[in-house]
């Protein structure tokens, strides 16, 4: 692998999209996470919106939702779906369940930092679900996030249960 000159580009995620060959054959899923219902918007690697945000159920079904609207956007568009990936802001554990079930597709799933995500955002005066995702698609097509799985780093699960469950630890 050839070491990069942009340090805080994932290297998956920049490999997916050279294997792609162009941007228009990228498919981004961003979702904004959210305990009953996520919002969720796709978009190619160039950043033309190919659906408009919409409302994803936190459950198997919502998982199913979700996964017909790519594949009719990949079949639309000729996506092939190893250039599809998700990502969205570091989850609390309400919504760990729905990006394992993504990440057993098996997609990629890209975790953004909100700070970064703030700062790409269209308004700094307000914060809407739709203003978040915008501002969490466009971190994802910079090729940024983490690739790291929250089944996989025990660090950031001892993190989730101290936050959100503080009286029981």
């Amino acid at each position: 692998m050839i070491k990069s000159i942009f340090p805080r580009k994932n290297p998956v995620l920049a490999e997916l999209f050279e294997s792609a060959g162009h941007p228009n054959k990228v498919a981004c899923v961003a979702i904004d996470y959210a305990k009953k219902n996520h919002t969720a918007l796709i978009c190619d690697g160039a950043g033309r919106r190919l659906k408009a945000a919409f409302p994803v159920e936190n459950s198997p079904e919502g998982i199913e939702f979700v996964m017909q609207r790519v594949e009719k956007i990949c079949r639309k568009h000729a996506i092939e779906s190893k250039h599809v990936f998700f990502g969205g802001e570091a989850c609390g554990t309400y919504a760990l369940n729905f990006v394992h079930a993504i990440e057993q597709r098996p997609f990629l799933v890209l975790s953004v930092d909100p700070k970064e995500a703030k700062d790409q955002r269209a308004s700094f005066q307000a914060s809407t679900d739709k203003l978040d995702l915008l501002g969490i698609a466009k971190v994802l097509l910079d090729q940024h996030g983490s690739t790291k799985a929250a089944s996989t780093n025990v660090e950031r699960q001892l993190r989730n249960i101290a936050r959100h469950r503080a009286d029981l630890v």
